[in-house]
């Protein structure tokens, strides 16, 4: 036979039975008193003690304070434990962890190790970094095909119109003509040049080129413009401002093409015109 429980001067059957005359969870009452609680406390009838209290935590001393636990040095902090403990495993100093110093750099798992005038750097990332580059930036350089020091800004920058072998062009045509007047254009077959037509279907406005493209490389090459943001006139900004409606007119070959521009502005592939009829 089980020895009853005597509490405050009354007999219980069982610690359930006690639980039950107080109104707590007979599951709670055991838990409670597992982790160190006090009777009364258990039963909801003195304030629940400290609960840093109840585990065993290392003390810890940090910069010149100490702390019964690490939970007591992070919520000193204000950052949340199981964030500080997670940081600690990841191998963040302390300082890291505590958010008082910047968090550790991590190479993505597919970053490529790169050695740059006797240092190794664990990604491009890292390298930019290191010369105070935009790392999305320094790879648009190279990209480019501009050098090493070049994209680091270690050096001036390639010419910007230069030929395959990165020297500079005399002009940015890569097949250059020069009229009686001195005017350079780039050579091209007879009647290879299109004086073009672009009509604002909305507003009627219109925009008068020349080009020895076809008519949708040259109107693909307006909406890059555009919204590129490098060039501004009226042509630009019609596309910038989503123009729907563009009609376009080729004198040399005396035919209309009209494109109807929908969906996202951004959306090049919707702003290439057929090629004219001959």
């Amino acid at each position: 036979m089980k020895k009853p429980i005597i509490f405050r001067g009354k007999s219980f059957e069982s610690k359930a039975a006690l639980a039950k005359h107080y109104g707590v969870s007979a599951d709670l009452l055991y838990s409670r008193i597992c982790i160190g609680w006090i009777l009364e406390q258990a039963l909801d009838l003195e304030p629940e003690p400290n609960r840093l209290g109840c585990f065993t935590g290392t003390k810890i001393t940090f910069r010149g304070k100490p702390f019964v636990s690490n939970a007591a040095l992070a919520k000193h902090y204000g950052v949340n434990y199981k964030r500080f403990h997670k940081r600690l495993k990841s191998r963040w100093t302390m300082d890291q962890a505590l958010e008082l110093e910047p968090a550790p750099e991590h190479p993505s798992p597919a970053a490529v190790k790169m050695t740059f005038r006797g240092k190794t750097f664990e990604s491009k990332k890292l390298l930019a970094a290191h010369y105070g580059l935009e790392v999305g930036l320094f790879i648009r350089r190279l990209q480019r095909g501009w050098a090493m020091e070049q994209a680091l800004d270690l050096e001036p920058p390639p010419p910007r119109f230069r030929g395959k072998d990165g020297n500079p062009r005399d002009h940015l045509f890569l097949s250059p003509q020069t009229l009686d007047d001195g005017t350079i254009l780039p050579s091209t077959k007879p009647g290879g040049y299109k004086l073009y037509l672009i009509t604002n279907q909305r507003n009627e406005k219109k925009y008068i080129g020349i080009t020895t493209a076809t008519l949708g490389h040259r109107l693909s090459g307006h909406w890059s413009g555009a919204t590129r943001g490098r060039i501004r006139n009226f042509m630009m900004r019609c596309v910038r401002h989503c123009v729907k409606d563009v009609r376009t007119t080729s004198s040399s070959s005396r035919s209309e093409t009209t494109q109807r521009i929908t969906g996202n502005c951004r959306n090049r592939k919707s702003a290439r015109l057929p090629d004219e009829t001959p």
